[in-house]
């Protein structure tokens, strides 16, 4: 019968050591329970002030025409580098507080807050009056620095550039080798930058499956993601992982040895 009890305590001691390693550290504990009808949209980034837009125009019929809107002309010779549909390089342009870019030809022209595709649309409205009209020619615009920051209780905290102008705070946790085992899931700090200079922090509880419905499951460009540490951490922060490791085990030892004495003396 003693013997048996010893086995009952030894299972249920290594059960308690394999959950207290997972607790709260489990993303979207209630995903099968959670409506994602909300999540049915496509995020398409906008452009800010302080962004970098890159903008070609590019038109095959009217190559002279284009090369207006462009800092180069299209390069023809294989061995030279070139970049989207045969330039060397595009015009960057730099959006003010206002939101607004200075264009060739046309001026002063405020994009902020539009999507890409709105802004591709917007100026080749504005410039299809120096082509003919059986020109076919297109507009062009990238975001080549949009960027996010993954700060605090991540393996690898940095600043991280985004390819495709999209990013979820779980892609940019993954960007940034994931949460530590210290850090809190359910109070993540998301801050963000408003077009009017204004800065907002929310908080996200990456716990609840419902953070996909979230406005702000998506990061915007200049985006910071803070992960806290939790009590544990800032209360042993001058010990190291290894330690915290050790005295764990000889403290669920100590009091195993004792359980198991007092069953069998």
């Amino acid at each position: 019968m003693r013997l048996k009890s010893i086995h009952i305590i030894l299972i249920a001691v290594v059960m308690l050591w394999s959950c207290g390693s997972s607790k709260d550290i489990a993303y979207m504990e209630n995903s099968q329970t959670t409506d994602y009808a909300e999540s049915q949209y496509l995020y398409d980034a906008t452009i800010k002030p302080k962004d970098d837009v890159e903008i070609l125009v590019h038109c095959p019929t009217s190559i002279e025409a284009a090369a207006v809107f462009n800092p180069v002309d299209p390069i023809s010779t294989p061995n030279n580098p070139t970049n989207l549909h045969g330039y060397t390089s595009i015009k960057s342009y730099f959006v003010d507080n206002n939101g607004c870019i200075d264009f060739p030809l046309i001026g002063t022209v405020k994009i902020g807050g539009m999507t890409i595709d709105e802004a591709q649309s917007f100026i080749k409205d504005k410039i299809k009056i120096y082509f003919k009209s059986e020109d076919h020619f297109n507009v062009y615009i990238n975001l080549p620095r949009y960027s996010i920051s993954v700060v605090g209780e991540v393996h690898h905290p940095g600043l991280f550039t985004i390819s495709n102008n999209k990013i979820s705070v779980l892609e940019a946790l993954a960007r940034a080798g994931d949460m530590t085992i210290y850090g809190i899931r359910t109070d993540v700090k998301l801050i963000r930058e408003l077009n009017d200079g204004r800065k907002e922090v929310h908080t996200l509880d990456l716990t609840d499956a419902n953070i996909i419905n979230s406005p702000y499951y998506y990061m915007q460009q200049r985006d910071i993601l803070y992960v806290q540490p939790n009590e544990a951490k800032s209360k042993n922060s001058d010990i190291g992982s290894t330690a915290r490791f050790w005295i764990k085990g000889a403290s669920i030892s100590i009091s195993l040895a004792a359980l198991i004495y007092s069953i069998v003396k």
